[in-house]
């Protein structure tokens, strides 16, 4: 169906997993990538074809175009302008001013082993093996934190997740243990948001996507669903330059997005950060402590401390070593400490 503007193409997308049942997708043409081969440009070539693997083969097969990916990635290490490696030298050496001891080397070696991982789970996912996924989470501190105030209490908080790559793990067990409503910002896309969707009804959460949704009902149903006493999920750590919270991680001032803990301060519901490891197999789930506050930058400063912590103790399992944003921050970082 197209909209006023005869260029701009709109879809209602139906599942029961979203959180009135339906979504209304809006693609906007001009909003691409202005770089015909950037990470952007790349992602909309390639998911589609990736989620065509792993939907439909058999897992040998499946994995065989991650297993290429990787395989010239790892053969490309030699590259010093190479992103991926530049990121690994950059967060060991922040890592090691802090106390921790890696190799960029094996750094690398673990991000790539871990996406590699990180396929063969959606795989299980998409063939509707979530309990098999489920059996590869370590759960003890899920059920630490279900043991513990507020998250026993059958209150409402929110968990502020960081982007790593055994998210999917973890989101299959959170799912499983707690009444649990995502907070996604999908794709520009239509296609790529159907995509996400597909793999998303699989994790037995409630889902409610943002991206192109008007402001104001989006707060009401996350406040409405605090009032339920549903968990919310949300992932945070995207720098986002102008319009986000300034607060100090890796010793620089990186600027979030204040939208999750506006509505945590304003309901004054238990702020959680979560970090999800990836494991040789599998993947644990680790809580930080809870925080109630009324000051949404008090809110940031708590998780992002956690992010901080956990990503320097175990930077292999987060996805943006690799975010271009988070490139120009850890080199900024370990710049200052030459």
């Amino acid at each position: 169906m197209k909209s006023a503007r005869s260029d701009i193409i709109e879809a209602t997308l139906q599942s029961p997993c979203l959180y009135r049942g339906e979504f209304r997708a809006i693609e906007d043409p001009s909003d691409r990538p202005a770089r015909r081969f950037g990470g952007q440009r790349i992602k909309e070539l390639l998911q589609p074809v990736l989620y065509g693997f792993l939907r439909n083969a058999p897992v040998a097969i499946a994995l065989l175009p991650f297993r290429l990916i990787v395989g010239i990635a790892r053969g490309f290490y030699w590259c010093r302008r190479n992103p991926l490696r530049r990121s690994c030298e950059d967060i060991c050496k922040v890592a090691r001013a802090a106390g921790y001891r890696h190799e960029p080397k094996e750094i690398y070696r673990r991000y790539l082993a871990n996406v590699i991982a990180t396929a063969r789970a959606y795989h299980k996912l998409l063939r509707s093996e979530s309990q098999v996924v489920l059996d590869l989470v370590d759960a003890s501190d899920v059920q630490r934190a279900q043991g513990a105030n507020p998250l026993n209490d059958g209150k409402a908080y929110i968990l502020f997740c960081a982007h790593n790559l055994a998210a999917i793990y973890g989101s299959v067990a959170l799912a499983a243990s707690m009444p649990l409503l995502i907070i996604i910002r999908n794709s520009k896309t239509i296609r790529r948001t159907q995509l996400a969707l597909d793999v998303l009804e699989r994790l037995h959460a409630r889902i409610l996507m943002v991206r192109g949704g008007n402001p104001f009902e989006i707060s009401r149903a996350m406040f409405s669903a605090l009032d339920d006493n549903q968990v919310l999920a949300a992932t945070v750590d995207n720098v986002d330059p102008g319009f986000g919270a300034a607060v100090k991680i890796f010793g620089v001032e990186v600027e979030f997005a204040p939208w999750a803990a506006r509505i945590a301060a304003k309901r004054r519901v238990p702020v959680v950060p979560v970090y999800f490891h990836s494991l040789r197999e599998g993947a644990r789930v680790a809580f930080g402590e809870p925080l109630v506050t009324g000051d949404p930058v008090a809110a940031i400063r708590h998780y992002v401390s956690f992010f901080e912590k956990c990503i320097l103790q175990d930077p292999a399992s987060w996805i943006y070593l690799v975010d271009r944003k988070w490139c120009r921050v850890l080199r900024q970082a370990a710049v200052t400490l030459n």
